[in-house]
């Protein structure tokens, strides 16, 4: 990824509310499963199903807001639509 690519992703990252960005960390970077989250923040693996919907949500109007910015808009959207 280019470095403003990165920047621009973390940007939008620290932008998403806390606990937001707390599920999705530790299931991208971490690559922990639902179980393991809801057993991390002391939730239930739905509420952490809600949490990362909602924080994927987010961070996808996030990207929206500032791919002006961005060398390759397309390949964000790309990205986020296999959300579905």
């Amino acid at each position: 990824m280019q470095r403003e690519q990165y920047e621009s992703a973390l940007a939008a990252v620290a932008r998403l509310r806390r606990v937001d960005q707390e599920v999705l960390l530790l299931s991208l970077w971490e690559e922990l499963s639902h179980k393991q989250i809801a057993t991390a923040v002391g939730s239930t693996v739905p509420a952490v199903r809600q949490r990362l919907h909602r924080a994927r949500r987010a961070l996808r109007r996030e990207f929206e807001r500032i791919s002006s910015t961005l060398p390759h808009p397309q390949l964000l959207r790309k990205e986020a639509s296999r959300d579905h």
